[in-house]
């Protein structure tokens, strides 16, 4: 059994007076080792790299940890959870990158594998009222991205954030370059829906 499946960090820990007899573990306990492997899956599958993947995912579960009592059930938990998980990813992503590979244009209709993100990164000299639309843009659309099935989200993330190849996003997600060539299209059409209102 991997570590990642059962681990429980201590700071998740509900404090437990020595005893013979196990105490019931927490409400949050039960929902940390419910989701713990899959939210690990999503942060090693995006930043590709265990330890980065599992300080994300611990950040994502301190952040619920904080406001738990305040979800109905665990449904709601789950949901918060995945976009907070996301949105590190994300951010830590963008760390590694120019400004100019964090956004591009979810309406091209160059579709082909081999054109380049960075063909849709926009002007890199723009005037100052461009520079912040182009900003609110990009936040609105990885807003949105984020928003997206997971499946959907972590092939354009992985596309165009990291600048993977269809070959090397099948290989980090376990799926053939065929399957990721009709997410990543399936993803911009409805990327491109949920957009429109925004342009």
């Amino acid at each position: 059994m991997s570590r990642h499946d059962v681990f429980i960090p201590p700071r998740f820990r509900r404090a437990r007076r020595p005893s013979r007899v196990t105490p019931p573990k927490s409400d949050f306990e039960l929902f940390f080792e419910g989701r713990w492997p899959a939210i690990f899956r999503l942060c090693a599958g995006l930043l590709g790299d265990a330890a980065e993947a599992e300080d994300a995912a611990q950040e994502a579960f301190l952040r619920l940890h904080r406001r738990f009592s305040d979800f109905q059930n665990d449904s709601g938990a789950a949901a918060w959870l995945w976009r907070v998980a996301m949105n590190l990813c994300m951010d830590s992503l963008r760390r590694r990158t120019m400004w100019g590979k964090v956004f591009f244009h979810p309406f091209s209709d160059r579709e082909e594998e081999d054109v380049s993100p960075a063909e849709t990164a926009p002007d890199p000299s723009p005037s100052q009222e461009t520079a912040f639309e182009q900003k609110e843009l990009a936040a609105r659309l990885w807003e949105t991205v984020a928003r997206l099935k997971v499946k959907y989200s972590q092939v354009l993330i992985l596309r165009e954030l990291e600048g993977l190849s269809y070959e090397e996003i099948g290989r980090r997600l376990g799926i053939t370059t065929e399957a990721v060539g009709v997410r990543i299209i399936r993803a911009r059409n409805q990327l491109k829906s949920k957009m429109k209102r925004f342009l």
